[in-house]
């Protein structure tokens, strides 16, 4: 009842939290403040109003005319699936930071009935084997906590995390377009799941990563750097973009760290003391784009991960606890 009743006053806005699995209510005018803000400083530009139509028109048509390009290929009934019918502009929306000074906003778009909506599901199919194949990622905290009670900790190593600023919009397209290549041309197995040869799969693929537009408040822009968060395939992009760049850093270090379990844009390590900063330096080097913050863990000899509290023992080994955030709460509105 506190709910519908709070649903209907346009005041404000309720929303979830980015973490925390909490429910918000913001102001209207701040959040629409934050949103715009984040659109006008960040990598999209705005359309005039009265080509709002024809600029979705024309992705329309463009993803029908790269659809029958390869109808043959695909059959009908695969290529009448993947066809834009009824189409509308995707939608942007921001989820509350609000573990995180002035509460920013990370950006969300909504890409359901958009023109090539089908076609990134399709595509993020064909892709999907080879996130199975990330060497350092983990899925969850049940993941990482069995990873890291596979080993241990020596009093001259020190546990670290690197965190990814912004990821999704700053995601490199041109490099992730040529890793995902690159995989798909060493696919020995591609024509079994797939009748499109790598050069098509591309031709899908960067056109579903190059082609999102939105609207907020009535207004329609186009992302034109990075890769919008809430399509179906771009975090398995983000995903073997990061595998690539970490692999890379990884094989430099004279010395690797013991460890390096990533989760999205979040790493968890272990290394010497000594190289910390050597390591930190590198990742920071690695991208143009891609930068990382860093946290150590405290004079307690812990570290907050995931959800996990991990505490070095003396023994070496670690004890975990649920680490629960400031934010997290487990009240809900009726």
């Amino acid at each position: 009842m506190a709910l519908r009743q709070l649903q209907q006053d346009k005041s404000i806005v309720i929303t979830r939290a980015d973490k925390g699995n909490i429910t918000v209510v913001m102001n209207s005018a701040d959040y629409e403040k934050k949103a715009i803000d984040h659109l006008n400083d960040g990598p999209y530009e705005k359309f005039n109003a009265n080509k709002s139509r024809a600029t979705l028109n024309k992705l329309k048509a463009e993803t029908s005319k790269m659809l029958q390009s390869i109808k043959e290929k695909l059959g009908v009934s695969l290529w009448f699936t993947l066809a834009p019918k009824s189409c509308s502009p995707c939608r942007f929306y921001g989820l509350p930071k609000i573990h995180k000074p002035e509460v920013p906003l990370r950006p969300v778009v909504d890409f359901t009935n958009s023109p090539t909506y089908k076609l990134s599901k399709y595509i993020y199919r064909i892709l999907s084997p080879y996130e199975m194949k990330v060497e350092h990622g983990v899925k969850n905290s049940y993941e990482f906590k069995r990873k890291i009670n596979l080993t241990n900790i020596e009093e001259d190593e020190i546990m670290a995390s690197f965190d990814v600023y912004s990821l999704f919009t700053n995601v490199p397209v041109n490099d992730s377009l040529s890793i995902i290549y690159n995989l798909l041309c060493a696919d020995d197995e591609l024509s079994d799941r797939c009748p499109l040869n790598p050069d098509e799969i591309m031709k899908v693929l960067e056109l579903c990563l190059k082609s999102t537009l939105f609207t907020f408040r009535g207004v329609l822009y186009r992302q034109i750097g990075g890769i919008a968060m809430g399509s179906p395939v771009s975090p398995l992009v983000a995903n073997l973009f990061m595998h690539s760049l970490e692999t890379n850093a990884i094989m430099r270090c004279l010395s690797p760290p013991k460890m390096w379990l990533r989760y999205v844009d979040d790493t968890f390590i272990i290394i010497k003391r000594s190289l910390l900063n050597e390591l930190f330096q590198l990742i920071n080097n690695m991208s143009e784009t891609i930068k990382f913050s860093k946290e150590v863990e405290s004079d307690e000899n812990e570290l907050a991960f995931l959800d996990c509290l991990v505490k070095r023992k003396l023994d070496g080994k670690f004890k975990i606890n649920i680490f629960r955030k400031p934010t997290n709460s487990d009240r809900y509105l009726d």
